[in-house]
This record gives C-alpha cells, sequence and structure tokens, in this order.
C-alpha cells in the first residue's frame, strides 16, 4: 500500500501527484508476477519441451483457490530462478492446452521434467513448492563417505536406501548410475 504524509494539502490539489499515484496504484500489481513465464498455445510446447524441470501452473482468473496461489507462485518462481521455470497458462483462455494436459479442475500443477510429464501432488505455498522443485532436482545416488555426511542426509530424506561398495566393480556401477 502507499502512504503520504501531506501536511500542507498540496497533494490533494496536485493533479501531477495524483496521476503518479494512480500510475503506481496501476502499475506496482503488473510489475509483481516478473519471474512466472505466461504459458499460451504459442510457447507452450517449447516451454516444457527444455532439459530441465518446469512446474506449470493451469489457472482459471475467477478461481479463488488460484488466486491465492498466484503470489505463492511467484514466491516459489523467484526462488527457483535459474534452477527450474515455473509457468502460469490461463486455462481459461486457452483451453486447448487445459484438455491436452487432462486438466479438470483449478488450480492444476503439472511437472515436467527433460519433457516427461507428471501431476504434482505437493504444497501449496511459496517455500514448500521451492522445497518439492529442489528435491526433484537432487541426484538419485549420492555417495556418503562417513557418519557426518550420512548424518546431514538421515536428517533431510524421508527414505534412505543403502548400498555398500565394497571394489572397484561396485564403484564402477555407482558412477554409472
Amino acid at each position: 500500500f502507499l502512504y503520504f504524509i501531506d501536511n500542507n494539502n498540496s497533494f490533494k490539489n496536485n493533479k501531477n501527484m495524483n496521476k503518479v499515484a494512480f500510475a503506481l496504484l496501476v502499475l506496482l500489481p503488473c510489475t509483481l508476477a516478473v519471474n512466472v513465464i505466461t504459458g499460451t498455445e504459442s510457447n507452450f510446447k517449447e516451454l516444457i519441451s527444455k532439459e530441465g524441470l518446469t512446474l506449470v501452473e493451469f489457472y482459471a482468473p475467477w478461481c479463488g483457490h488460484c488466486k491465492t496461489l498466484a503470489p505463492e507462485w511467484e514466491i516459489a518462481a523467484t526462488n527457483l530462478v535459474g534452477v527450474a521455470q515455473l509457468v502460469a497458462v490461463d486455462a481459461i483462455e486457452h483451453d486447448g492446452l487445459g484438455g491436452q494436459y487432462e486438466v479438470k479442475g483449478y488450480p492444476t500443477i503439472k511437472v515436467f521434467m527433460d519433457g516427461t510429464m507428471s501431476d504434482y501432488d505437493g504444497p501449496r505455498d511459496g517455500p514448500g513448492i521451492t522445497e518439492f522443485a529442489k528435491k526433484l532436482l537432487l541426484p538419485a545416488v549420492t555417495n556418503v563417505d562417513g557418519a557426518d555426511a550420512f548424518s546431514a542426509i538421515e536428517k533431510e530424506a524421508e527414505i534412505i536406501v543403502l548400498g555398500w561398495l565394497s571394489n572397484e566393480e561396485d564403484q564402477a556401477l555407482f558412477e554409472t548410475y
């Protein structure tokens, strides 16, 4: 919100200041969603076919849950700049995309990893979406070379599968995967 201190009532009588204040109030919300990419029929295939992680929100402009998700989506997009891309598709305006990607309600989030789609069933807040994306990008296999390294992983992971590599052949398998 904007707050002006105007002891002399000069703001009230100054038409230029009124125009500046009006412009700020109108344009400021437009500058907030700078890291979310707008998906359309013309750019969607290119966005999801890129190597790496792309999260896509299909929304309806009138949907209350979508309006609640929008600032959280922007927080996650800002947190993930250079790591993953977050896309927002107006599924009412681009209803062909919604049908093609099996959108049955709003908001619907889809995950595209190296072009392969899966459903998203994770958190709906900015930090949660960020954490979800970062976990998806972790390596499938991590070399643990001591108790301290294991303790750090144990604190973060829900599931841990250990493999014991005892010789060079086992080590070659590890490096393969």
